[in-house]
């Protein structure tokens, strides 16, 4: 094993890549032609009268010259110019027959009628269409809804208090680069990272393949002594596995890497189960779920390196998935409740809907809670999927719905209901929503804070007390282009996002009976960070 006594250059800003901008195309003006009229009248000169003056007035444009632009491609058509050779041609002299004109009038009404039926329905058709449009965020992660691309986890819980967090994000270089600090640190006066967190950040070194996929951490074994931290790497998808372990003298070593196996098809999802003695993988893959999972080699004495169950080929096992021939597409949201040996699971599939929602022990999944089969009404979602242990018996579910708002339930176990209705929490999202829940036990009911990236590119937060929603979206005033990560240290919540120069942007909050968040100082720990994501 490596001492961590080593350090890096963050990678240059030079190498960094911005994600393509999805601003709309500018629409060009009409311009009306002017047409000039030589049949007027010939004036005649009095001089007690004022002098006539002869002007140029346009005609007006009908409705049938004018186009509607529906998508962004028509939007880049030219508007036909007209030919103003045909309006400047006199009109026939000769007078029409009064039947023939009898004929155009009927024609004319029919006309006129066929086009207000046509105009009522396609206006209706029409609105409805806009009104989606009106829904679609222009995102900063390509026109997709921002995934999750950040992880921290806590290494070290002594008598209930965090010892070292540590934060994780692929690099512009395509390597994982951690940076790291004492929780004493961050419950000082002064509150926050150091100043000069950005020669802090440090890569995972002895890694000969680049990362196809953001990072995944998790803290697991007594008391969190324990830190993974694995990712998905190119050509092949394999998935590779490191872990930091907490020193006797308070400090950390770090292991080798290892080969968990693959291929899969999304970035991981990682929980501690089996009361934390062991970490579970997981990760959408050819349409399923597959599940990699390690436990504590009892054959050896405690602290030696883990292997994998039933195979020491890493091989990795398929989970049940409820509706598998739609496609499981999404990074599968796992809980994992390490006390009573079970596991909750949600992916999206192909079409956007809930393609599962299992509990089970590992290695044994059913398609039930409590056993009976759970849909998800309010769909079809984007991006994926995020749930939160509230505690005890509660788990939430989030997710951002096609129109870019959230939707959330409250799920307690012994629940009669099979199906979830979601509420609509509003707001206009392009990233998945980030949550944490504090006051655990307290009178009022667990505090659950949830923060999102706004269409607007700040981040936006709102509370929920108990089961009500006790604050309306808030605007923190930070600026980011990745979703946000919220990260509970018991006593305190820190807040991170990608910033808009590829920077960490960070603040903390103390735990309080105050609601808003809009006062918290952020700061830059610096870094150049990727916001691609796998």
């Amino acid at each position: 094993m490596d001492s961590i006594r080593t350090g890096g250059n963050p990678p240059s800003s030079a190498d960094h890549s911005e994600a393509p901008s999805d601003a709309p195309p500018r629409v060009p003006d009409l311009v009306k032609s002017s047409t000039s009229d030589d049949n007027l009248p010939e004036l005649v000169r009095d001089d007690n009268l004022p002098e006539v003056v002869q002007h140029d007035y346009p005609e007006p444009i009908s409705e049938s010259s004018l186009e509607v632009f529906d998508t962004e491609e028509d939007s880049m058509k030219v508007p036909q110019s007209h030919d103003d050779s045909e309006r400047n041609q006199p009109p026939d002299a000769s007078p029409t027959p009064w039947w023939r004109r009898k004929r155009y009038l009927l024609l004319l009404v029919a006309f006129a009628t066929i086009a207000l039926a046509s105009a009522i329905a396609g206006g209706t058709v029409g609105s409805r269409k806009r009104s989606q449009e009106r829904r679609n965020v222009n995102t900063v992660c390509g026109g997709t809804l921002c995934p999750q691309i950040l992880t921290a986890a806590v290494l070290g819980r002594l008598d209930n208090q965090a010892y070292h967090l540590f934060l994780f994000a692929r690099g512009v270089d395509n390597a994982i680069w951690w940076n790291s600090v004492s929780t004493e640190t961050l419950r000082s006066s002064d509150g926050g990272w150091p100043t000069d967190a950005q020669s802090y950040w440090k890569p995972l070194f002895g890694a000969p393949f680049d990362f196809l996929s953001q990072p995944t951490a998790v803290a697991w074994g007594q008391q969190s002594r324990y830190v993974s931290v694995a990712g998905v790497t190119s050509p092949y998808g394999i998935v590779r596995s490191r872990r930091f372990e907490l020193g006797e003298d308070g400090g950390y070593i770090l292991g080798d890497w290892e080969d968990l196996g693959g291929p899969v098809d999304s970035a991981l999802a990682a929980c501690s189960g089996l009361n934390e003695m062991g970490v579970d993988w997981f990760a959408a893959s050819g349409g399923t779920v597959g599940q990699n999972w390690w436990e504590w080699d009892t054959s050896v004495e405690e602290g030696d390196w883990l292997h994998p169950v039933r195979s020491r080929e890493a091989k990795w096992h398929s989970a049940v998935v409820h509706y598998a021939p739609r496609d499981a597409v999404s990074r599968p949201a796992v809980v994992c409740r390490g006390a009573m040996s079970s596991h909750d699971m949600v992916v999206y599939q192909r079409d956007g809907t809930v393609g599962v929602s299992a509990a089970g022990s590992a290695g044994s999944w059913t398609q039930s809670w409590n056993g009976e089969v759970v849909a998800m009404e309010g769909g079809p979602f984007q991006g994926e999927p995020m749930l939160l242990d509230a505690g005890g018996d509660r788990l939430d579910f989030f997710a951002i719905g096609k129109d870019a708002a959230m939707r959330h339930t409250t799920r307690r176990r012994g629940m009669a209901q099979i199906t979830m209705p979601l509420s609509n929490l509003g707001g206009l999202f392009q990233s998945v929503p980030s949550a944490v829940v504090t006051q655990i036990g307290s009178s009022l009911g667990e505090r659950v804070d949830v923060v999102a990236l706004g269409a607007d590119g700040h981040l936006h937060h709102r509370v929920m007390q108990g089961m009500n929603w006790v604050l309306d979206w808030e605007d923190l005033g930070v600026r980011g282009k990745s979703a946000p990560l919220l990260t509970s240290l018991g006593d305190a919540v820190c807040l991170f996002v990608v910033g808009v120069e590829g920077e960490i942007q960070h603040a903390v909050w103390r735990v309080s009976s105050t609601l808003s968040w809009r006062d918290l100082q952020w700061r830059s720990m610096g870094g150049n960070m990727t916001t691609a994501f796998h």
